[in-house]
């Protein structure tokens, strides 16, 4: 079976993406609100077959908004659905007069893009602009991107890559360019060019090959249950991927010491210096530390052989 396209939308609230992955899988499979608050408050993945293959799109929230809780687990609950990695990312804009809120924006998310990715997921990045019914007439998307310094730069910055939709007009506009069906075959052939030209292959990093791993390891832990063994793939897959996501994130030996194991071996110290009349051993001053640190050494030493 050939691998599904893995396309991950980013974007801020308002901008469109889940009208746009209705529009590319052609019917109404994520949820639009039309509201100033938004719909889409988690990671939400759906697959549909599109042409000539099967596309996996990954709406996600606002990854800026700085008043959403949750907001590490929405991320890693992103680069769980989409390991071992995107075939493509889509940075979804509104088409809109150009302000400094947008800077902001363009910035913030091309630097999320570089953080929880890397510099070279750029590369699989594709801007798309929504309400391309708001494009003048005679002007294509390009020509309006070359009026401001700052969208063009960004969109130089992905390849050169960008494309616009109308979740409204355009549906069955007879327009050759103002038409979401024409726009939409760009879109998967500049996405299709996107893989060839990295080698046939998705967008990885060691971060989602590591996730991955361990869904493929939690896989593999259900289906041991006999009671799962009749479970569809997707619905054990999916149901893995809830299991790492409800796990307790990932630490290193070091941050399980301090969080942990400190505290434990400092209560026991305090314990056995009340006990064994070394009581003292805290009250050392700062400028005796190399004694204090010998005391508290052998208060460890007598707790680890009690």
């Amino acid at each position: 079976m050939e691998e599904p396209w893995r396309i991950v939308l980013l974007g801020s609230t308002g901008s469109g993406k889940s009208s746009l992955a209705n529009i590319i899988l052609g019917e109404n499979m994520f949820e639009v609100n039309d509201s100033p608050n938004p719909r889409t408050t988690t990671c939400v993945s759906k697959a549909k077959h599109v042409n000539v293959r099967v596309l996996c799109l990954i709406d996600t929230p606002d990854f800026l908004d700085s008043e959403r809780r949750n907001i590490q687990r929405e991320i890693r609950s992103c680069l769980l659905e989409c390991a071992p990695g995107p075939h493509a990312l889509l940075l979804v804009l509104k088409k809109e007069t150009f302000s400094q809120y947008n800077k902001v924006i363009l910035d913030g998310y091309v630097d999320f893009i570089i953080k929880h990715f890397s510099e070279e997921a750029l590369s699989f990045t594709t801007v798309v602009f929504t309400h391309g019914d708001e494009l003048p007439d005679d002007v294509k998307i390009e020509d309006w991107v070359s009026q401001n310094i700052h969208l063009q730069s960004l969109v130089q910055t992905c390849g050169g890559r960008c494309h616009v939709f109308d979740n409204r007009q355009w549906n069955n506009n007879q327009d050759p360019y103002r038409n979401n069906q024409h726009q939409l075959t760009e879109l998967l052939s500049a996405i299709e060019n996107t893989v060839r030209e990295n080698g046939e292959e998705n967008y990885t990093n060691k971060k989602l090959e590591k996730l991955d791993e361990e869904i493929r390891e939690e896989i593999r832990r259900i289906r041991a249950a006999p009671e799962n063994k009749r479970l569809p793939r997707q619905q054990v897959r999916a149901k893995a991927k809830e299991n790492i996501l409800n796990r307790p994130p990932h630490m290193s030996v070091a941050e399980v010491s301090i969080k942990y194991v400190l505290p434990i071996l400092l209560c026991g110290v305090a314990v056995i210096a009340k006990t064994c009349g070394v009581e003292k051993v805290f009250e050392a001053s700062e400028a005796d530390s190399s004694s204090r640190g010998m005391k508290v050494s052998c208060a460890l030493l007598f707790l680890c052989t009690r």
